[in-house]
Formats: C-alpha cells, structure tokens, sequence
C-alpha cells in the first residue's frame, strides 16, 4: 500500500502533513486496504491463520505510530520489522547479494521512496543509524517535471496554471512520463483538451517532449536548493562541503551515516539502492560515482536491483521471514 497517496489522496498536488502521523486516519486508511487484499490476494475474508509481517521505518517516532495503529487490529503474532532490514532480506531471497556480508561488516541501504529518501547503516539483522534526507524521493522528479511545463511559455498554454482539474491531468500524465525516463532519454506528454483560452474559448492541447537530460539539469538545481534549506538539520557532514548536485548528496550523507556509528566506508560490505525513487538512471549513477570517489571500490560493491524489484524487495524481504522465527529490535532476528 503506498500510504502517502491513500492517506493524503489522488490530486494535482500531494501534501503532507506538518505535525506528527495520527494513528486513528493511519488505521481508517490501512486496515480496509489490508481486508481488500486478504480478500482479492489470499482469499481470506479474516486474518486467521494469517502471520502478519509489517515493515516500518527506521525512524522510531514514526515506526512507533505505525505500530500501534497496526497493533490495534491485527493479532498478536504480527511482526514488525524495519524497512532496510527487510530489504537486505529481500536483496538475499533474490539472490542480489551475499547472505554472509550482512555478519561481516555493514551493508548500507538507500532508499529513495515518493517523498524522503532514508540512508540506514544494518548490521547483523539490526539497524545501526540511519539518515532521513526530505524532499529528495520520486515526488521531486515528477513535481520538476509539472513545474517545467507550466512555466515553458513556448507551449503557448497561458491558463493553465489556473485551471486546477488542468493540472491535476497533467500530473497524472508527468508520473507516467517519469516512469518513460527509467528506459527512455525522452517523455512524450500529449494530452487533449487539458483546458480551454478563457478568452477566445477554443480548446487547448498539450502535446511536447522533454529530454531526459533538460529533466536531470532542473532536478539537479531544484535538488541544490533542497539541499540549501536543510543545511542546518545535522543532516550532511561538516566535514566536507556542503553538497550542490545528487553526488556530493550521497558523498555528504554516507559520511555522516558512517560517522554515527565509528565506521569508515571501507566497513561497509554491501550498498544496496531500493525504493520506487531510485529507478532515474541520475539517482544510480550519481551514488556509484560518489562511492567510487570514496572508497576506490567499484559497482560490484553496490546492489542495483533491476527495475520492477526496487519497488518490491522491502516487502519481498519482510514475506521471507520464517513462520516460526521473530524480529526483535535490540537483537534481530528471534526464533522462540
């Protein structure tokens, strides 16, 4: 379930919220969309018999929230488990990498989600630190993407920025066109009838390309203006510049990640990329030169799940756990 969109809605514009997730709409959300795929997926009409594993965020204070709205309807044997852990459970049933290098040193896991992306240091089934980076997940590529539109005069679409259902349709057709960058260096946009000239009432077409390259330049400065508002959040390392373009992003993030927990990157085993986000060739390339520029080492160090899996592994992972085994945060992984 991708909670933001259900919780906040389907609309031109995805908001979210400024004060603290609330349990009872988290619930009002989750629990009839949980019934709805016992039903459609497993062909039960209740959870009995049924072992719940639930992948929560690294952050406490959210994880926290989520699991007691969780707590609330499902049974007692539900597990909970924290997103990155699941996803080098997953990265293992996959066979993406070595089940051994998680015991041996850190694997690092990116995940690039709609709206955040999360950085967090795991090690032997445990969360040892994590990063949270805001407005730096897919909704950034997409919002860049609607925002170039509206702005390109050449289009010759001068009231489109005050017709609302206008550009909820064009949002729409940006998030299509998005997922055409992931294997394509163009999008075609067309979309008939998007509005109307108020002043001569004749229908207006929208119907352009946009290169993946124009795409990738204007993320790059929406991102560096990202970056400047959250210099002082302790999110980036003061120990090297601040970061202007995706690359020095991870640069910067990875050194303060590492530094939480005493280690250098030559410790980490294993750098697996995940999320819904992470499937812009930029966001890829981007984190295997900064890695590079780090250590020396080479891709073979970081994971790239294909496509569809960067969406899937963290709920591959969490459907791996053994039916008699549970997780607990201090020591991992449990068997009763």
């Amino acid at each position: 379930l991708a909670f933001e969109k259900a919780y906040y809605g389907d609309s031109n514009q995805v908001r979210y919220p400024t004060d603290e997730y609330d349990p009872k709409s988290i619930l009002d959300v989750i629990e009839p969309a949980m019934q709805n795929a016992l039903e459609t997926r497993v062909g039960k009409a209740s959870l009995e018999g049924v072992r719940p594993v639930v992948a929560l965020p690294p952050s406490y204070d959210n994880a926290f929230k989520l699991e007691s709205a969780f707590q609330s309807f499902l049974p007692d044997t539900t597990t909970f488990v924290p997103e990155p852990v699941a996803a080098v459970w997953g990265a293992e049933a996959q066979t993406l990498m070595d089940v051994s290098s998680k015991d041996s040193g850190h694997v690092v896991v990116v995940d690039v989600g709609g709206k955040v992306t999360t950085c967090t240091a795991v090690q032997k089934n445990k969360v040892c630190a994590s990063v949270t980076l805001p407005n730096t997940g897919g909704e950034l590529w997409t919002q860049t993407l609607v925002d170039s539109i509206l702005e390109d005069k050449t289009l010759n679409l001068p009231f489109l920025d005050q017709d609302e259902m206008a550009q909820q349709r064009l949002y729409q057709a940006a998030t299509v066109a998005i997922a055409e960058y992931n294997t394509s260096n163009q999008a075609h946009i067309h979309i008939p009838y998007i509005s109307m000239n108020i002043e001569t009432r004749q229908a207006q077409h929208l119907d352009t390309k946009v290169s993946r390259g124009v795409l990738e330049q204007k993320v790059q400065q929406r991102l560096k203006e990202t970056i400047a508002a959250d210099l002082d959040e302790g999110i980036f390392s003061p120990h090297v510049p601040p970061p202007t373009d995706y690359a020095s992003l991870w640069t910067s993030v990875l050194i303060q990640l590492l530094e939480q927990i005493n280690v250098t990157p030559m410790n980490v085993k294993t750098v697996l990329i995940v999320g819904g986000g992470a499937k812009q060739p930029l966001v890829v390339s981007s984190l295997q030169q900064s890695w590079m520029a780090l250590t020396g080492q080479g891709a073979d160090v970081i994971v790239v799940p294909e496509l569809a899996k960067r969406s899937e592994l963290v709920a591959l992972g969490a459907a791996s756990l053994p039916s008699h085994h549970q997780y607990d945060p201090e020591q991992g992984i449990v068997v009763p």
